[in-house]
């Protein structure tokens, strides 16, 4: 039987290694271990994946970040705690949603120095990095790349983009066909099935991340366009943004529509464009992951959005929902994000068209 460590960092990964290890429940022993988190103390994520009856995690355990000159000791304080508890657990499997993280890379360095040969690593796929890749420099990544041999080891690797490091030897993908050729190069690659996110005992987590933010799941059931707002700082760059999305949100609830609006989670207020009280919206907690919420969704519902990276996780967790993304071929900043919506299968329509559109 395999031992199985996963090692998310974001909730998109969380998510991906929960849906991974129930479907692999019977055929393997696992833990979760959260790593690069802003703190130390357990944090929601943690405190629900421990409190969860149908967990497949034989243990969970939360590692900090660090941040500035803390980074560094931290990091070396968590390498020692690893080595405990890789020497306990013994796993023959990794699984991580990015091989940038430097915890992933130490712990198999650990387990490859200690004979854990073979060792599986598996990609779990992290979105849109999968897809689009990230932009790179050759200088910076270069220096980057010894900086980090120096202070760590030479175990350190720079991987062009997520997933494509040599120490991956499965990448488990939404769209392997779409994948960027330097991820799928060189390894097995193994189609993520969708409907493993829609496992009852998914959507009891979901249930769970929900009722950690006061919210119903059964409240979700009932929206018919869930519109993603993008980072304020994408929403400072479109043209009348605020205004333009008030009058098409207004426009749907003159239909009967009923709309539920998710902000990004780096706004700072709960609802900046005041939607709620000039239109009669929903306001989901931003705070509250969109990877937790799409489960939750019924088949009728329609996701609405523009540039937000929520829009391709949409299309990637539920392929069975609409998804439309209204943004300008006219406008350069909105028409980058044009072809990679149409290659993931969003259709891409215009705002002030939206009444023809659905």
């Amino acid at each position: 039987m395999d031992r199985v460590l996963y090692l998310p960092s974001t909730p998109l990964n969380i998510l991906m290694s929960a849906s991974h290890a129930v479907h692999f429940a019977s055929e393997q022993v696992a833990q979760v271990w959260l790593i690069d988190q802003a703190q130390a103390e357990p944090n929601i994520y943690t405190d629900i994946l421990n409190a969860w009856p149908e967990s497949p995690f034989q243990q969970v355990k939360q590692f900090e970040g660090g941040a500035g000159f803390k980074k560094l000791s931290v990091r070396k304080n968590n390498f020692k705690e690893f080595e405990v508890l890789l020497s306990a657990f013994k796993p023959n499997t990794l699984a991580v949603g990015s091989d940038r993280r430097i915890e992933f890379q130490y712990i198999w360095h650990y387990l490859i120095l200690h004979g854990q040969n073979p060792l599986k690593s598996l990609y779990l796929d992290d979105g849109l990095y999968t897809y689009s890749g990230r932009s790179s420099s050759v200088w910076k990544d270069g220096f980057n790349s010894l900086l980090k041999k120096w202070v760590y080891g030479q175990w350190w690797e720079e991987p062009v983009t997520v997933g494509a490091s040599s120490k991956i030897n499965q990448a488990w993908l939404f769209l392997p066909e779409l994948a960027k050729k330097e991820i799928v190069q060189d390894k097995q690659v193994i189609c993520f099935q969708a409907e493993w996110l829609q496992s009852d005992e998914i959507l009891s987590l979901s249930r769970n991340v929900m009722e950690a933010f006061s919210e119903n799941i059964l409240d979700y059931q009932t929206i018919d366009i869930l519109w993603f707002l993008p980072h304020p700082d994408n929403a400072a760059k479109m043209q009348n943004y605020v205004v333009n999305v008030k009058v098409a949100i207004q426009s749907l609830i003159n239909k009967g529509y009923r709309v539920a609006v998710k902000y990004h989670p780096r706004v700072t207020e709960k609802d900046p464009f005041n939607l709620a009280a000039s239109q009669g919206v929903s306001v989901i907690p931003h705070k509250m992951a969109s990877e937790f919420i799409l489960p939750a969704l019924s088949a009728e519902t329609r996701v609405m959005g523009d540039v937000g990276t929520a829009m391709l996780t949409c299309k990637w967790l539920r392929p069975d929902i609409d998804v439309m993304a209204f943004l300008s071929e006219t406008d350069p900043f909105q028409a980058k994000f044009i072809p990679l919506m149409r290659k993931m299968g969003i259709r891409i329509e215009q705002i002030s068209a939206i009444g023809e559109t659905i």
